[in-house]
């Protein structure tokens, strides 16, 4: 009698989640996204390119990753962390995050945060990772910009 309601529950269990089985019901997470003052915001797009700043032409001295995200057809975050791989990266002197607000245009630069790479995909070309940050516009009024990602951004 239990195997028999268990299995029952079972089934009746599966049967329920069959959008989460069947690929016509696909999940898609957004490219980036983040909370701002309370609000979410999903950006439309999202690119990656990797640069370097060199000393001379045989010697790199550093690499920069750059990863912008567009909101109808305008620039929403720049992020930009020296080095290219997965980590940590706190916003400081070569690590950086841009924002600008959707809703009127102001622009914002990170005061501090943290820049976390948690997938680098050499193979896909694809970063994924997540990211927190205060931003301030010139007036001094700040931002906290909370539950960053950004999925599967290719480069």
């Amino acid at each position: 009698m239990t195997r028999t309601a268990f299995l029952l529950l079972f089934i009746v269990g599966i049967s329920s989640c069959k959008k989460y089985f069947d690929p016509k019901y696909t999940y898609t997470q957004p490219v980036l996204d983040f909370k701002a003052s309370g609000n979410t915001i999903e950006a439309d797009s999202a690119m990656a390119f990797i640069d370097s700043l060199r000393l001379d032409t045989t010697k790199v001295f550093t690499y920069f990753t750059n990863i912008r995200s567009f909101k109808a057809s305008e620039t929403l975050i720049n992020i930009r962390i020296q080095g290219k791989s997965i980590g940590n990266y706190d916003i400081g002197n070569y690590t950086s995050l841009s924002f600008r607000k959707p809703e009127d245009g102001r622009s914002y630069s990170a005061q501090s945060g943290k820049i976390v790479i948690n997938e680098w995909n050499k193979t896909t070309k694809k970063i994924s990772g997540n990211f927190y940050a205060t931003v301030a516009d010139s007036t001094g009024s700040a931002i906290q910009i909370e539950s960053g990602r950004f999925n599967a951004v290719q480069y």
